[in-house]
């Protein structure tokens, strides 16, 4: 997974400091054009379909979609000047904004609800674990240590009474998952789909809890992102693909199905396979209520070192009346 440190982000968004949205670029009354980045997720489907769609074209908007190998090259890419706006996890961006870099949100990604919950906290099918005391001394995989679902996972066995201090969190790509389980070199995992359905298709693994609902029974898992000094430059441009990605997510919390083949080609996926997984559901305002659980359990596990208001990550158009 590419890595961003926070002085090689800070130095590219000085670099771009000065350079305008690929959008006003455009002729008057010409599109504007936007490139924007995504890591190979299915909430980007709002933006493929409201492209495919021709909602983009009625808000006089033009969309170029990237897809990046995670979301620090998003913001690499974002910081940069490559792409305007991209889509990253809620933790990273916490982050980012704890450290100073200088990047707002204008658009929700998908969320997490405990009603329907997408991801889980897998063992292997014959493993001893059965409650959170049962995690001293295990071994907890995560694509990076202190990525939303290592954190997740910590907060739901300390909740549960057991002491995620007793557990050894380790770092293993998400693709070797299923694998490590399997040969037993890990004990448990926080995952979302594919690789929970492929997890428990294989029989070899079961769902203990929903590791996710430690956080908040709701709360928002990623966003859109873009510089601010890019969105008090070109808010118009900006407020025309949110507007666009609200109304695609409007319609695709309530055609399921339908996305599969939007989301495919993206994904390079089988559309068939697709349309049989669960989807995260997208979020279609940013409510600062649906962060701020996430901001505080950065803060209990070390991510950052202070809490903040949610709403100071807003982009002005998108924070909510007084």
């Amino acid at each position: 997974m590419t890595r961003l440190t926070r002085g090689a982000l800070l130095s590219a968004i000085g670099a771009a400091s000065t350079l305008p949205l690929v959008g006003t670029r455009a002729a008057l009354g010409a599109p504007a054009t936007l490139t924007v980045a995504s890591s190979l997720e299915d909430d980007v489907v709002p933006v493929l379909y409201a492209q495919s769609a021709g909602i983009f074209a009625r808000e006089n908007v033009a969309v170029k979609v990237q897809a990046v190998d995670s979301g620090a090259a998003a913001a690499a890419a974002v910081a940069g000047g490559a792409v305007d706006i991209a889509k990253s996890s809620m933790m990273a961006l916490i982050g980012a904004h704890a450290h100073g870099v200088p990047i707002q949100l204008v658009a929700p990604g998908s969320y997490y609800t405990s009603a329907a919950p997408i991801a889980e906290l897998i063992v292997a099918k014959n493993s001893p674990i059965r409650s959170a005391k049962d995690f001293s001394g295990k071994i907890v995989a995560g694509a990076a240590l202190k990525d939303v679902k290592a954190i997740a996972t910590a907060a739901w066995i300390d909740q549960h009474g057991g002491d995620s201090r007793t557990v050894r969190f380790v770092e293993v790509p998400t693709s070797a998952i299923i694998p490590a389980l399997e040969s037993g070199r890990i004990d448990a995992a926080t995952v979302l789909n594919p690789t929970l359905h492929d997890a428990l298709a294989s029989g070899k693994a079961r769902i203990l809890a929903p590791s996710f609902s430690a956080i908040a029974n709701r709360w928002l898992i990623t966003a859109w992102f873009a510089r601010t000094d890019a969105i008090a430059r070109d808010g118009d441009v900006v407020q025309r693909f949110v507007r666009g990605v609200r109304d695609a997510s409007v319609y695709a919390n309530a055609h399921n199905a339908q996305m599969a083949g939007v989301l495919a080609p993206f994904l390079h996926q089988d559309p068939a396979e697709l349309a049989k997984l669960p989807r995260s559901p997208l979020g279609t305002t940013l409510d600062p209520r649906e962060i701020q659980p996430v901001i505080e359990i950065a803060v209990k596990y070390g991510v950052i070192a202070q809490p903040f208001p949610a709403a100071d990550l807003l982009a002005p158009f998108a924070r909510p009346p007084h």
